[in-house]
């Protein structure tokens, strides 16, 4: 089942808040109210088969992301025209759509798309901080020139949805959810930062699945890294992450996973096997612990790419 959760920041927070980020809150969370043993169990679920749970990266309140097949399947567009240049130079990473507009283009209609490109505006806020070597808990400049280093944070006046796909009833996982919202999500939680509070409980979403029968591909709400039986054939980008470990894991040796290259938020592929969802969760992505994995999982929105 699909449900929308809508958050709204008390805080300062880190953006973009993708789904790997998101789910590791979630398990964190978990651990923390059913055990270590709990959770590995649900792990290895997530191995093994389809996650019981999956989530979409952090959208603005309403709006979704722009689908990679727009470009090729606008019609008509006049470069020589100053206007629509105007339009489609908006068109970046952190373009958005109207709900309304992305649910006409699943249906293959892409008439009012350049008319309602959305680019909405963070507040942002850029802090200085001294190296610190977490050893000494004294400052320690490792290029010896005492240089300092800065860190953006960003601020919001409008709220956020997340997409929830989740094979049990999303009643079950509530008090994980309301938990990881409570103790923050991304980076710097524990100076506050990362504060989000649920405003909407989660509700079905029917709008975003109703075109499952006859769509002939699908839109991913998350970044993701394919299964070996996903479809390849489509419109994508594609990113390298370096993720970091979280909590206590965060101060060890070596604090990254493994580099990871990703399919992009957005990308449109052609089905292969009609299914909910694509990618697949991956484990020892960490040099030090073998235990650490990743959801690398996307929510699969239908799509009429012809």
């Amino acid at each position: 089942m699909l449900y929308k959760l809508t958050i709204s920041p008390y805080s300062s927070f880190n953006y973009p808040i993708q789904s790997d980020t998101l789910f590791g809150a979630f398990c964190w969370s978990y651990k923390y109210l059913y055990g270590t043993e709990k959770l590995e169990q649900f792990l290895d679920l997530c191995i093994t088969q389809k996650p019981p749970i999956i989530f979409s990266n952090m959208f603005f309140k309403d709006m979704l992301p722009i689908p990679l097949a727009v470009l090729d399947k606008i019609k008509n567009i006049d470069y020589n025209n100053l206007e629509q240049h105007k339009k489609i130079k908006k068109l970046n990473k952190d373009s958005f759509l109207p709900k309304e507009i992305f649910l006409q283009v699943l249906e293959n209609n892409y008439d009012n798309v350049l008319n309602n490109i959305i680019n909405p505006k963070l507040y942002v806020e850029t802090q200085t901080h001294n190296m610190v070597n977490i050893n000494s808990s004294i400052v320690n400049n490792y290029d010896g020139n005492g240089n300092l280093y800065s860190i953006n944070t960003y601020y919001s006046k409008l709220d956020f949805d997340i997409y929830i796909l989740c094979e049990n009833d999303i009643n079950e996982y509530m008090p994980v959810l309301n938990l990881m919202f409570e103790l923050g999500i991304g980076k710097r939680k524990s100076t506050g930062k990362g504060g989000f509070k649920i405003i909407q409980q989660p509700i079905i979403e029917q709008d975003l699945i109703k075109n499952f029968e006859k769509a002939n591909g699908f839109v991913v709400l998350s970044n993701f890294i394919p299964d070996k039986l996903d479809s390849t054939n489509g419109y994508f980008n594609i990113i390298t992450k370096f993720p970091k470990l979280d909590r206590e894991f965060a101060t060890s040796e070596n604090p990254f996973k493994k580099p990871l290259t990703m399919i992009q938020v957005g990308s449109c592929f052609y089905y292969k096997i009609k299914k909910d969802y694509c990618g697949l969760c991956l484990d020892n992505i960490s040099s030090l612990y073998k235990n650490i994995m990743i959801n690398a999982c996307s929510i699969a929105i239908p799509i009429c790419l012809n």
